[in-house]
């Protein structure tokens, strides 16, 4: 979850950053990403989501020590997150 006073800044942050990264910088692992602000149909649901597409479990491991992936980490999420879930699924 972001925290409360942090939420818009968070959503303003991931417009920001993430659009150019997809044009300039994006780590070729990703194969794309999707992200926004829960929808509110239900209460108890994380703020906010970011998903990230890869191709197969090396390029997700190959991307989670990739320097902007850590930046963004340690830069973007770490100082406004309350709490932070990870989730992996195959498709």
């Amino acid at each position: 979850d972001v925290i409360h006073s942090h939420r818009y800044r968070f959503a303003a942050v991931l417009n920001r950053l993430l659009p150019p990264i997809t044009l300039q910088a994006t780590p070729p692992q990703i194969k794309g990403y999707q992200y926004g602000s829960d929808a509110g149909f239900y209460r108890g649901n994380a703020d906010y989501a970011l998903i990230a597409e890869f191709a197969n479990q090396q390029d997700l491991k190959r991307y989670v020590g990739h320097p902007l992936h850590q930046d963004f980490l340690r830069d973007v999420t770490g100082p406004i997150l309350a709490s932070f879930t990870s989730l992996q699924f195959e498709v």
